[in-house]
């Protein structure tokens, strides 16, 4: 897989990782103040370009970002790797 957009890298998962991020991210949800029906494929297609908008500051005039989406994220990619470090433990 290569690129920045995460919405793209997470569609071209293979499914069990899917289902672990997505398995995570309903775990944490209620600890993330985000609007209802916003879930973290949404956030990761919000802040996909956030990389490459930072990386570029000179070409952009809006460098803003969606902070609760970014962190709501980056918590579940935390949440999802925790999850399995423990089952990969249990081998």
């Amino acid at each position: 897989m290569h690129g920045h957009d995460l919405g793209k890298l997470f569609s071209e998962l293979p499914e069990e990782a899917k289902a672990t991020v997505l398995e995570a991210a309903t775990a944490i949800r209620p600890q993330h103040k985000l609007k209802a029906g916003t879930d973290v494929i949404a956030c990761l297609k919000e802040v996909s370009n956030a990389f490459e908008k930072w990386r570029y500051l000179y070409e952009n005039e809006n460098l803003l970002i969606d902070m609760r989406a970014l962190l709501y994220a980056l918590h579940t990619a935390y949440e999802a790797c925790c999850r399995v470090r423990k089952l990969k433990g249990k081998e």
